[in-house]
């Protein structure tokens, strides 16, 4: 985990920030900081899926229809002397965050963070998109999540190899796929080491030149000539590459575009000797 991201995390919250902003769509890494963050203080979730949901276990608690985010911040815009603080994580509220009583209501529980010293509600939004309206502006600070360094790369790469259990990965190995790791983010990372393992059962040096070779995560198609010059290669811009290596590319753009293998579930796998 980044220490720099919990350091500037932990600046906001001690210096009363009202809104804190996370533009990024890793929610399970987003979550681990939060936990690190808050400690012990209360947690309220709300999502468009799940409505009101266990910040912990991620079940919802929700009213169904009625569970809406207006009625929600409504329930939270109060006074509990049984909360010295707490914390409201809004996912994906892109989509509500224009409408006028939502900002009010943000406007208002903003204010009185600031104001009121009965009041120690903090409002976090983690989402996709970057959608902050006009009227919020001043009431927000923007958490940055960088891009992994090498300790950070080499840590998810140990992950990796200890849940799957790669007995003969080696150095080498390591070094070679550095290179093809660094600029992307962590859930990139994940992408790509998830994909080497599912093309060859295993993590290794050899990796590094599939990797390499494919374009960056996200990208979920590709646009070929209409042309088709050999029956051997399929032209690509001015790089040329073979089936094999458009069936890897094809293979990962399917993984990079669905939730293929989450965090938990890795967390939980075991090796079998």
């Amino acid at each position: 985990m980044n220490k720099k991201v919990i350091t500037n995390f932990q600046k906001m919250i001690d210096v009363n920030t009202p809104i804190i902003y996370i533009n990024d769509y890793d929610f399970v890494r987003i979550d681990e900081i939060i936990v690190e963050i808050v400690g012990n203080s209360k947690v309220f979730e709300w999502n468009p899926a799940t409505g009101t949901t266990n910040f912990k276990t991620k079940e919802s608690q929700g009213l169904g229809e009625n569970d809406t985010l207006e009625q929600f911040l409504r329930d939270k815009y109060t006074v509990d002397v049984n909360l010295k603080e707490k914390f409201l994580v809004l996912k994906d509220i892109q989509d509500f965050i224009e409408e006028p009583a939502i900002k009010s209501l943000l406007q208002l529980i903003a204010q009185r963070k600031l104001y009121d010293r009965d009041y120690n509600t903090t409002v976090i939004i983690v989402s996709s998109v970057l959608k902050v309206p006009q009227e919020l502006e001043k009431y927000v600070s923007y958490l940055d999540i960088p891009i992994p360094e090498d300790d950070e790369i080499n840590q998810l790469i140990d992950e990796h190899v200890e849940v799957n259990c790669y007995d003969n990965f080696k150095d080498e190995d390591r070094k070679k796929l550095m290179p093809s790791l660094k600029g992307m983010t962590s859930f990139e990372i994940d992408r790509m080491l998830d994909m080497a393992m599912s093309s060859n059962g295993s993590l290794s040096a050899a990796d590094a030149f599939a990797q390499s070779d494919l374009p960056q995560p996200g990208i979920p198609t590709i646009n070929t000539p209409l042309g088709i010059d050999t029956p051997n290669s399929i032209a690509l811009g001015r790089s040329e590459i073979t089936f094999d290596l458009f069936f890897r590319y094809s293979l990962r753009a399917f993984f990079t575009s669905t939730e293929y293998w989450s965090r938990d579930n890795r967390s939980n796998s075991t090796c079998t000797p």
